[in-house]
């Protein structure tokens, strides 16, 4: 994905939607920690099983980590002085590690557990199918934490849609949001579709326009100021392209 141009119009959406995910879980939202969980669930899986843990260990680990974020209030240490939630994250995962020899037997599957939805099975299947990475797991973590963030941008954009009765459409065309079109692409989807090639290629350049204020808007929520949105999304577009 283009990095994405800055504006004035970033900078007002920001302020109403950097860290407001975390002050919501901290105040105890239900909603706001399931969202928490859901999006970094499998960068933290894959980084723990890349780091050699069984895919048991990697979902314990996990379950362990979020219950001292969210059951044991280490949410309180999380506000955009401390820096991006990526290397924070990162970091309170190489603690949970070091410190995993004293983890209690009730901390392990059917003790203390979140009652959020994850599908541990899918989580490996998926890790399965990451391709051979020689870089080191922090560079795994970086790049699966990209794609968490367009993926959760894409579910969005699909919510807005489905909300228009549009969803279907849109399954039909991410495509072209997510890779390299080959050439005759836009006419086979354009006859399927029942329009044009030009009219498909217009309607797909507007859902890449706001697919990037999403993502701009997902980012920000993980950062420290407005500043570091650009300088964050070139970053992981390297990560995503290495």
């Amino acid at each position: 994905m283009d990095a994405v141009p800055s504006g004035s119009a970033d900078r007002r959406v920001f302020v109403t939607t950097l860290w407001g995910v975390i002050g919501e879980a901290k105040r105890g939202d239900l909603d706001a920690q399931a969202r928490l969980y859901q999006t970094y669930f499998y960068p933290l899986y894959a980084y723990f099983r890349r780091r050699g843990a069984t895919p048991e260990d990697a979902e314990d680990l996990v379950q362990d980590l979020f219950l001292k974020l969210v059951a044991d209030h280490g949410l309180e240490g999380v506000a955009p002085e401390k820096g991006r939630m990526r290397t924070w994250l990162l970091r309170c995962a190489n603690n949970l590690l070091l410190d995993q020899a004293k983890r209690a037997s009730a901390g392990k599957r059917g003790g203390d557990a979140l009652t959020l939805p994850w599908d541990a099975l899918d989580a490996e299947a998926r890790y399965r199918l990451e391709p051979a990475d020689p870089h080191p797991p922090e560079h795994q973590f970086d790049r699966v934490w990209a794609r968490a963030l367009i993926d959760r941008s894409l579910k969005r954009l699909r919510e807005e849609l489905q909300a228009g009765a549009k969803a279907e459409w849109f399954d039909r065309v991410r495509v072209f949001l997510e890779g390299d079109v080959e050439r005759g692409d836009y006419e086979h989807v354009a006859r399927e579709l029942g329009t044009t090639p030009n009219a498909l290629k217009v309607a797909v350049h507007r859902l890449r326009t706001r697919l990037r204020e999403l993502l701009r808007e997902e980012v920000g929520q993980t950062v420290e100021s407005a500043d570091e949105i650009d300088e964050e999304i070139r970053y992981l577009i390297r990560v995503l392209g290495s």
